[in-house]
């Protein structure tokens, strides 16, 4: 079983290229997905045990205590140690990139468009970015702009149809204002219909 993990990282080793193979550049490959943070945080989880169980190899190795088996776990385990750590480091590098990325596309859609808020827009992209998926900041401005549009439309139509509606004549009644009736609770409405038709005549 040990052999085979020995034999593992041999080939792991020039899959990496460190065995003088020399590995493919970075503008050959495709674009890889980014790392979600819970994995990103699992590897470093995972780095941290492998330094501690190294560590403790290494202590045993110096004492002279350690058999060929724990040899070959040390040697596994640093090699993984050493994988852990450049992944790590390319997931925060991607990450610093994808950001660097991101906020460089604002800047530019912001340049083109000095009448836009950053704050206003990084606040939608924030608060929608799950609802509509946004593929880049540019989809996310036209949204933006297709919402901010209909909403003033909306809102001028609103003020158009409050303005445009005709003003009503007062009604012919005229209510109770200037009746000259007093209201008394203790009359009936057959009582204050008759001084009313007294009024009239």
């Amino acid at each position: 079983m040990d052999e085979n993990i020995e034999g593992a990282t041999e080939e792991e080793k020039s899959e990496s290229g460190e065995a003088g193979e020399p590995s493919p550049k970075p503008e050959d490959k495709e674009p890889e997905p980014q790392v979600p943070a819970a994995r990103l945080s699992e590897v470093v989880r995972e780095r941290n045990e492998l330094r501690q169980r190294v560590s403790e190899l290494e202590t045993k190795k110096e004492a002279g205590t350690i058999t060929a088996d724990e040899q070959k776990e040390l040697q596994a385990k640093t090699y993984l140690k050493g994988l852990l750590k450049e992944v790590s480091e390319e997931a925060k590098a991607e990450e610093a990139k994808a950001q660097k990325g991101f906020e460089h596309q604002v800047n530019d859609i912001l340049d083109e468009n000095p009448n836009v808020d950053r704050k206003e827009f990084l606040q939608f992209i924030a608060d929608n970015d799950e609802k509509y998926e946004f593929a880049s900041p540019k989809a996310a401005f036209r949204i933006f702009q297709d919402l901010k549009k209909t909403s003033e439309e909306s809102k001028e139509k609103g003020k158009k149809e409050v303005l445009g509606k005709p003003n009503l004549p007062p009604s012919q009644g005229g209510g109770s204002r200037g009746s000259g009736l007093e209201y008394s609770p203790n009359k009936s409405f057959a009582q204050l219909a008759e001084e009313a038709k007294a009024k009239l005549e």
